[in-house]
């Protein structure tokens, strides 16, 4: 499924999966719902990041570091691009803009089996960042100024 561009060039995942009616789209949405909170329980473990959206009203899971002393959601996210994984990073706009998170949008076709290899993968970056800083700033994310 491509997923359509809603208002303001939003991604609206399963806008596409309409003609599937009321039922078949509440199953495309509950399955992506539940992946997302699959994917948000598994990154909350990590015990390094806070889950900003659980994936609850639409199938996204934004998170932060907790501590982003010793790297960013920027190295974060160059780090999983390294190993084949998107996962922009993002500072948020004027009067936020000291808060920068990492986002996840969960579209058809991503499962369980995709959501455990990208959690190993972020869990995996996490070591690797922990054990050995980065001496470089990351490139920067997305922005919305």
């Amino acid at each position: 499924m491509v997923a359509d561009s809603g208002p303001a060039g939003l991604d609206v995942p399963g806008l596409g999966d309409l003609h599937l009616g009321r039922e078949g789209y509440t199953k495309i949405m509950t399955g992506l719902r539940n992946t997302a909170h699959y994917l948000a329980d598994g990154i909350a473990k990590l015990g390094v990041f806070d889950v900003i959206s659980d994936g609850t009203d639409i199938p996204v899971v934004s998170f932060k570091l907790t501590d982003p002393s010793r790297f960013t959601v920027f190295h974060v996210s160059d780090e999983l691009r390294r190993h084949g994984w998107q996962v922009p990073a993002y500072t948020m706009p004027p009067n936020a803009q000291d808060i920068a998170l990492l986002r996840i949008v969960v579209r058809e076709g991503f499962g369980r089996d995709l959501a455990e290899s990208l959690l190993t993968a972020i869990g995996n970056t996490v070591d690797r960042l922990t054990t050995t800083p980065p001496a470089h700033e990351a490139e920067s994310g997305f922005s919305h100024t």
